[in-house]
């Protein structure tokens, strides 16, 4: 008896001191105290910091941006559609703690590009943290650390560098610049520009650049765009410039060519509806009166039913401010660059692919019998179809604009607005 008893005060003793030691926590985790496994258990189990704002001044800046928009539901954020331009910049923006959410930034944009449309000099403006106490575009927090020794010693936060590595590959910022606490990407553009690439065909591209010069000037576009009277009422808008133009040399019709159209505000898909008519010009199937007879509301006090060319060749290429200097990150545009030479490098190679393969299935076959066969496999190099809905092959069936059926008419107001 005496014997069991002394057993089980050793038996106790041992215990305590495994418990002291962590050999039980090992034995029924698996893991020892004190090892890194222990401590990444341990780790894991604390709650996450959360990022005190407060303690961080806030600074207004610019940021200059480009994206392939083809795989992107437009720029704009759209509710139960997260495959958006800014869902994934406000993703980011969130991600390295520069904004705490979007309310509270100060957002604004330059322009709105559809879905499917592409920027090389898109640019935005809001307010994000910074490691400055003072300085150009600087909001002193009330608990932030406002000593003169920060701003001396203290560099700004590297934005294009941070922003850039949680972005997706086909969204860049491209460059930042401090601007004054009122500023706004939106109402304080000068001009943008668009540019819209496209093959040259069988189209004319002199008449095209002749009949374009007469939408320069300030008129009323509403039969060039699709109304949105929920939120335009004032359809008049001033094209600066206008060109159509080639961009390689000639090679059987796949030469490139550009639009390019600069303006101080356009309307909902004016753009592309404006290419449209240029397209049906260039084919011959319009002339250039039909750009006047569009313009006088007199005239043509209804829009005309016609597709608008495609979105994807459309890049809104720059957006002009005043008294901006834009700062660029030399380690970060080195990789922007190589990153656009990759994407052209892979979509040569494939432009190419389908090039010969189209040189060779385009020829037909010369002991063919069938007279109408062969006709049907020769490519005639017109205008592809995928750039303009409606688009007609033959002559015969085309049916003029100034013959089609109307859309309602937009209300008249005078004044002017501001533009998308």
């Amino acid at each position: 008896m005496l014997t069991l008893l002394a057993f089980c005060k050793q038996a106790g003793r041992l215990i305590k001191k495994a418990s002291s030691t962590g050999i039980m926590e090992t034995l029924s985790t698996g893991k020892r105290k004190g090892s890194s496994q222990y401590k990444t258990s341990k780790k894991a189990k604390r709650s996450p910091r959360i990022f005190d704002f407060t303690r961080y001044n806030q600074r207004r800046v610019a940021f200059k941006l480009a994206y392939i928009g083809w795989d992107y539901y437009g720029l704009a954020s759209q509710e139960g559609i997260e495959k958006t331009i800014e869902a994934e910049l406000f993703n980011a923006l969130t991600k390295t703690c520069l904004i705490e959410n979007r309310t509270n930034s100060n957002y604004s944009r330059s322009g709105r590009t559809d879905k499917g449309v592409s920027a090389l000099g898109q640019v935005i403006s809001l307010n994000v943290r910074t490691n400055l106490a003072s300085g150009p575009g600087v909001i002193v927090g009330k608990n932030a650390n406002t000593s003169s020794k920060q701003t001396e010693t203290v560099s700004e936060l590297s934005y294009v560098k941070l922003l850039n590595k949680v972005l997706p590959g086909d969204i860049r910022i491209l460059a930042w610049a401090p601007v004054d606490n009122d500023f706004s990407a939106r109402f304080n553009t000068v001009s943008r520009t668009y540019k819209y690439y496209f093959p040259r065909a069988n189209m004319n591209i002199e008449a095209m650049n002749e009949a374009a010069q007469r939408l320069k000037g300030e008129h009323d576009f509403r039969n060039f765009c699709k109304m949105d009277l929920a939120n335009v009422s004032n359809f008049r808008r001033e094209i600066l410039s206008i060109k159509v133009q080639s961009i390689e040399t000639p090679n059987q019709g796949f030469e490139m060519c550009e639009i390019i159209v600069c303006g101080k505000a356009f309307l909902w898909h004016q753009v592309r509806c404006m290419v449209a008519i240029l397209f049906l010009i260039g084919q011959g199937l319009e002339d250039a009166n039909i750009i006047n007879y569009m313009l006088d509301i007199e005239k043509c006090n209804k829009k005309p039913q016609y597709g608008m060319a495609s979105e994807f060749p459309l890049v809104l290429f720059d957006c002009a401010y005043k008294d901006i200097s834009w700062i660029y990150d030399d380690y970060a545009h080195k990789l922007t660059v190589r990153h656009f030479k990759e994407l052209w490098a892979e979509y040569a190679i494939k432009t190419t692919l389908i090039k010969e393969m189209l040189k060779q299935i385009s020829v037909a076959p010369n002991d063919s019998q069938d007279n109408e066969k062969t006709d049907s496999l020769q490519i005639s190099y017109d205008q592809p179809g995928s750039l303009t809905p409606g688009h007609y092959d033959k002559v015969s069936t085309y049916k003029s604009i100034r013959t089609r059926p109307t859309c309602e008419l937009a209300p008249a107001t005078p004044g002017s607005s501001k533009g998308k």
